[in-house]
C-alpha cells in the first residue's frame, strides 16, 4: 500500500481527496499546514507527497524545500497543487519538481499524476497481451490477433 501525505490548509479539501484517496487503496497522512506536513513527512517517510502553495506556519515552498534538505525524505515525489498560475514555478522547478496540478482540477487529473508519480500502470493488460504474443505458435496467430485485439 502506498503512503501519500497530503498537505493543504482546506479542510474541505483535504477531507474530499483524502476520502477519494483511501477509496483508491491509498493510505493518506493529512496535513493543514506546512509545518505539520514537514513533521509528518520526516515521521513516516510517505512515498508521495501531494503540497498546496498557500499554508500557514511554513508555505508549500518552504514546506518542500525542507524536504528536499533533509536526507531522509530528499527523494520523495512531490505533486503541487495551487490556485495561482504563476505561483513560484520555477522556484519548484528549481527543487525539481516539475508535477503542478492548478486548482480547480478533477480528482482523475489527480490520480493519473500519483499513477505517473509513483509508476503505477494504469492498463495491466498491456503486460499480458505482450506475454501471450510471445506464446503463440506463428501458425496460431491470427486467432491470437482477434483475441488481442477484442481486449478493452
Amino acid at each position: 500500500m502506498y503512503r501519500i501525505l497530503l498537505a493543504d490548509d482546506e479542510p474541505d479539501e483535504v477531507d474530499i481527496t483524502r476520502k477519494r484517496l483511501i477509496k483508491d487503496g491509498y493510505e493518506v497522512y493529512p496535513a493543514y499546514n506546512g509545518q505539520e506536513a514537514y513533521q509528518l513527512a520526516v515521521k513516516y517517510i510517505p512515498d508521495l507527497i501531494i503540497s498546496d502553495v498557500l499554508m500557514p506556519l511554513m508555505n508549500g515552498f518552504e514546506f518542500c524545500k525542507a524536504v528536499r534538505d533533509n536526507e531522509k525524505t530528499k527523494d520523495i515525489p512531490i505533486i503541487i497543487v495551487t490556485g495561482n498560475r504563476s505561483d513560484m514555478q520555477d522556484a519548484f522547478l528549481f527543487l525539481g519538481i516539475k508535477d503542478i496540478l492548478h486548482k480547480p482540477f478533477n480528482l482523475d487529473q489527480l490520480e493519473e499524476k500519483i499513477r505517473i508519480q509513483l509508476g503505477i500502470a494504469k492498463h495491466s493488460h498491456t503486460q499480458k497481451t505482450k506475454l501471450l504474443l510471445h506464446c503463440v505458435r506463428p501458425a496460431k496467430m491470427s486467432a491470437a490477433r482477434a483475441i488481442i485485439e477484442s481486449v478493452p
